[in-house]
């Protein structure tokens, strides 16, 4: 059987969302493939068959388009009110006229957009998947607070979509691998788009057992910041973690080398200064930090990892009359509540050192990263103010 990714396909029922003149008017640009295989009409009025079209890209065959069945996933993936905000932006930013529908759905408006822009359809859908990822692995750079960088030309990250394909096929991850910028001034977000490992499944087609096999699609994250000198990377596998190092060492600084395996997270404040490290009323827009869980590691002949959890685990071992970390004991992880000023918002945020930070990136995360830099729990890059300081207690 040919090969194709399922995540690539709708879901059928979604198809629905979409208004039927505005579906047909989708359907007419593959209407020779349909055609042949299902009773399409010439206008919607006649009726749209989705039954026959559900079974249709629920049973595809080698010569399914490919245009379509992308299309069909991005609307699928956009067809949420979040999406069509996001759409509804960016159609008005560079002049797109939607349909003043107020009954369209979210998909209707991911429909219109492919329709007029597809390529920027992709795009966006590029875009909401920066926000998606909580969990990133974070390295300093050699430049410390002194480096800067441009993003490179067009024609040059085509040259790194090449370099990383000539790894993601020594790896047998295939080829076609695709690089989304998103620069905001401060910092440079990229979404790499490529293949993992073929998979085989058990399926049945015509009602006989067969098999079918494809290459599932994953989107790796990387967040540069110019401020620091700093690369986030949100990847599944050590490998193509350090291919992203290099790469990007290579082609925005002219070194591989660039980032070297640097500590950037430790938990010794919550040893060193107890509820103090806690202290926020010098970050404005913060309201108040509590810490909520902690992993030690004990040691011993067993390897020893006692977790500790409350509402306020300060307060809590305060009353057990326990510390929060012992004396011989080594902290792992430390999940912390951030309250944000003027707002029921809150936010946790995981660390575990010496490179894992787990919390939503919103508009409110650079708030926590200056009070993980204040309180001493983000060490310093070189060239940084704080280097040769200790944490600055805004209530000492």
């Amino acid at each position: 059987m040919a090969t194709f990714n399922p995540r690539r396909f709708a879901q059928p029922d979604s198809l629905k969302a979409v208004a039927p003149h505005r579906l047909l008017t989708f359907l007419d640009h593959f209407r020779e493939y349909l055609s042949d295989r299902i009773n399409l009409p010439a206008r919607a009025e006649e009726g749209i068959p989705y039954g026959d079209l559900a079974a249709l890209l629920m049973n595809p065959d080698e010569n399914a388009p490919e245009r379509m069945i992308d299309a069909l996933y991005f609307i699928h993936e956009m067809a949420t009110p979040d999406g069509m905000d996001l759409l509804s932006k960016a159609a008005r930013s560079v002049g797109l006229e939607l349909e003043t529908d107020m009954e369209a759905s979210p998909a209707d408006v991911a429909l219109q957009i492919w329709l007029m822009a597809p390529d920027l359809l992709e795009r966006k859908h590029a875009e909401s998947q920066i926000m998606r990822p909580r969990s990133f692995l974070y390295f300093y750079g050699e430049g410390g607070y002194k480096a800067n960088f441009s993003v490179p030309p067009t024609a040059t990250i085509r040259e790194l979509e090449i370099d990383l394909d000539d790894w993601f096929a020594d790896n047998r991850r295939g080829i076609g691998s695709k690089v989304f910028l998103f620069d905001d001034g401060i910092q440079v977000s990229m979404l790499i788009r490529h293949g993992m490992p073929v998979k085989r499944e058990g399926a049945v087609k015509d009602g006989q057992s067969s098999s079918v096999f494809y290459r599932p699609e994953q989107h790796d994250v990387l967040v540069c910041n110019r401020a620091r000198d700093e690369i986030g990377i949100h990847t599944e596998t050590k490998g193509e973690r350090e291919l992203y190092l290099r790469q990007i060492g290579h082609y925005f600084f002219g070194d591989p080398e660039h980032f070297p395996n640097v500590e950037k997270y430790r938990l010794d404040p919550l040893r060193d200064y107890g509820e103090e490290s806690l202290v926020c009323n010098d970050v404005p827009g913060l309201e108040r930090v509590t810490l909520l869980a902690i992993s030690n590691a004990i040691g011993g002949d067993y390897q020893h990892v006692e977790t500790n959890k409350a509402t306020d685990l300060f307060a809590a071992m305060e009353l057990a009359n326990k510390p929060v970390i012992p004396m011989d004991a080594s902290p792992l992880r430390a999940v912390f509540e951030v309250k944000i000023a003027n707002s029921k918002m809150s936010r946790k945020i995981t660390v575990c050192p010496p490179n894992v930070a787990i919390y939503t990136r919103g508009e409110e995360s650079p708030l926590v990263e200056e009070w993980l830099l204040k309180r001493g729990f983000i060490i310093p890059p070189k060239g940084d103010s704080h280097a040769d300081a200790e944490p600055v207690l805004a209530n000492s």
